[in-house]
């Protein structure tokens, strides 16, 4: 986040080497190196339930990611013969407002039951992969 401040922020795949050089009040100098070793992970949390009428947060299906997502490329979602009934591109992962299906097809609220979704999620090292789950809209 930073090269010149106290507490830098980052998220770096793979090896990373950082070097550190601070000063004292006498202007005597003094460096080290670490080299940190991470895993990038993709976790990606749908909900298994949905209830439009709800004031608890579950009131849209949409996808959450951690900060390893750069983009959600797509986000679809499908009622159990195929219809498409929703449907997003490039989306960024904390954009909630654009993000989240709402039971309604064409302006009018859709059956109780099951519903498929699918996602394509680009992630910060380039990678872009494939998602689905399904899930229950209760109205």
């Amino acid at each position: 986040s930073c090269t010149d401040c106290p507490a830098p922020s980052v998220v770096p795949p793979g090896q990373t080497t950082y070097r550190v050089v601070v000063e004292d009040q006498d202007g005597c100098l003094a460096e080290d190196t670490y080299t940190l070793f991470t895993s990038l992970t993709r976790p990606l949390y749908a909900p298994t339930a949905v209830m439009p009428t709800s004031s608890r947060g579950n009131d849209r299906f949409r996808i959450y990611l951690n900060v390893a997502a750069e983009l959600i490329e797509s986000l679809s979602v499908y009622d159990r013969w195929g219809n498409q009934f929703y449907h997003v591109e490039n989306v960024l992962p904390d954009d909630l407002l654009a993000l989240g299906w709402d039971g309604r097809h064409n302006g009018v609220k859709v059956q109780s039951g099951v519903y498929v979704w699918a996602a394509k999620i680009r992630f910060i090292d380039g990678e872009v992969l494939n998602f689905a789950g399904e899930f229950t809209l209760f109205q």
